[in-house]
């Protein structure tokens, strides 16, 4: 999925305890992701509509990036 401009800038504005969601049944998307913010990091979960498909933790918002942008 290629992100656009606003939407990295919203990843790479986050603070602590912030969470955004990406894609989804609101935007007529299949897949979503979940990106929250932590003291240690960020962690994504994926979702093929309802179905939880993974979970991962990531230490920058590039590797964020990088990961949702080749899923």
């Amino acid at each position: 999925m290629k992100l656009s401009l606003s939407r990295k800038a919203n990843l790479e504005g986050m603070l602590i305890g912030d969470q955004v969601t990406i894609g989804g049944p609101g935007v007529e998307e299949n897949i979503r992701f979940e990106v929250l913010r932590n003291e240690s990091g960020f962690e994504i979960k994926v979702f093929d509509r309802l179905v939880k498909l993974d979970k991962e933790p990531f230490s920058t918002v590039d590797q964020v990036i990088k990961y949702i942008e080749t899923y």
